[in-house]
């Protein structure tokens, strides 16, 4: 599913495109990762918090669009959205820190940061940083084989 379908076009056309985690330096990362199944595992760890950073969310912006106006249990449907809208929170937070990770793999491979700018839980940096994340993604999606 692509990311403009599972946020909506509104969203998806807000996302700031400048700030990237370019695929090919992803791939050239994981090629000199390579020799050590302990840093493959971490890229792999790194991804994974990304996906589940999307699909937190999905469920949260899909629990909201089909139960809005379907909930006749007001209340559980505020506790419900609550309880989603504070794990994509702690899925963005534990993302925002495996692209710090994504980072300093890197410099520890002779390469320059994948995500060259502030890494920070404070707006704006945090919708970049999952922009970025989200964005690279979106191209291995594209790419895929």
């Amino acid at each position: 599913m692509q990311i403009a379908h599972a946020i909506g076009k509104k969203a998806a056309m807000a996302m700031n495109t400048e700030h990237r985690i370019q695929l090919d330096s992803f791939i050239e990362l994981s090629d000199r990762c390579n020799e050590s199944s302990e840093d493959l595992n971490l890229l792999m760890s790194i991804i994974e918090s990304i996906e589940d950073y999307h699909r937190a969310i999905i469920r949260e912006s899909t629990y909201y669009t089909i139960f809005t106006r379907a909930s006749s249990d007001e209340a559980g449907f505020f506790d419900e959205y609550e309880r989603l809208d504070q794990a994509r929170t702690a899925a963005h937070n534990l993302m925002l820190q495996h692209v710090s990770m994504l980072n300093n793999l890197a410099r520890l491979h002779g390469m320059q940061e994948l995500y060259p700018d502030e890494i920070s839980e404070k707006a704006p940096m945090r919708r970049q940083v999952a922009d970025a994340a989200l964005c690279l993604m979106e191209e291995i999606i594209k790419n895929r084989s």
